[in-house]
């Protein structure tokens, strides 16, 4: 398949752990200060694993699927990608530089609402290729504390809380160009949950003859209503980008830049088409919105000069 054009990448990590797991501290404490330092530009899931004996607490059929997918015999154990890493200080930055690097075929949108113990989430996907590819949606709750054991630590981060539909994932016919929308809901009183106002949902796209990861996503609360049309009429590219974007829509469309903090760097109104001079910005990561009145979609922008 040719791509008609591509977009960044947003690199995913899975780890596999138990608070059961000696080895499982020294790692964490490399991991969970990178992943405060990348809030925005990576996704995390992590598994909580049924050994060392008597395992994690939180440990899920759907967890120990995903073991078995990848072959995972040992905690602590990283996948980026969809690709061994190694679970060491090396192995992470190694896939992290390779994960960011690397270009995707895939924009996604997506968002999540909550209302009292069910979750429900929205999924857009605009491909760039014709293929089949299977997607995932995993509900994660960023901090637990219940799921103590053995091993010294007391805090886990981005747990694995329910995979949607189920750790299966759904299977979908991709074909270039054309806008996918998935719809999941659940009753989330079954699981581990804590909090349910600490569930996050992270979503990714996998090529299941590689196992190589082609794109992901962390979704947004709130927002429910993926608007199709807006998917498919915007296009903005290159991204990467040396600072000059060109962008191609069919109706009048209000465009807003911010930096990767919050701060707003960059607005205009395009009707057609339209060329960006963003040369005066500084390499990073920015989040456009776009906007045509009634409905709204953001994604991220990479800066390379």
């Amino acid at each position: 398949s040719i791509a008609a054009q591509t977009t960044q990448n947003l690199p995913l990590f899975e780890e596999f752990t138990s608070s059961t797991c000696g080895p499982c501290v020294g790692f964490n404490e490399v991991f969970t200060p990178f992943m405060d330092a990348h809030p925005d530009d990576i996704a995390v899931i992590k598994y909580q694993m049924s050994w060392p004996s008597p395992g994690d607490p939180y440990y899920t059929e759907e967890g120990g699927v995903r073991r078995f997918y990848y072959g995972v015999s040992g905690v602590p154990a990283l996948i980026g990608g969809g690709l061994w890493a190694g679970a060491s200080s090396t192995g992470l930055n190694n896939s992290y530089a390779y994960e960011s690097s690397r270009v995707a075929f895939f924009s996604m949108s997506s968002n999540f609402e909550i209302d009292g113990d069910n979750i429900e989430v929205e999924v857009g996907i605009m491909p760039y290729i014709s293929a089949n590819m299977r997607v995932h949606i995993v509900v994660i709750e960023k901090l637990t504390t219940e799921n103590t054991g053995s091993n010294g630590e007391t805090e886990f981060k981005h747990v694995m809380m329910k995979m949607l539909p189920d750790a299966e994932g759904t299977l979908v016919n991709f074909t270039n160009g054309v806008t996918s929308t998935l719809n999941e809901s659940f009753d989330m009183s079954s699981t581990f949950v804590e909090e349910m106002s600490d569930l996050a949902v992270v979503v990714f796209i996998q090529d299941d003859s590689t196992k190589i990861v082609m794109q992901a996503i962390n979704s947004t609360e709130g927002g429910i209503g993926v608007d199709e049309t807006l998917l498919q009429s915007v296009s903005i590219y290159p991204n990467p980008s040396d600072g000059i974007l060109n962008v191609t829509t069919d109706r009048k469309i209000d465009i807003s830049i911010h930096d990767i903090l919050g701060k707003f760097v960059y607005s205009n109104s395009i009707e057609n088409s339209k060329t960006m001079d963003l040369s005066h910005l500084n390499s990073g990561v920015y989040i456009i919105t776009v906007t045509d009145g009634k409905n709204q979609t953001s994604e991220k922008i990479f800066i390379n000069k």
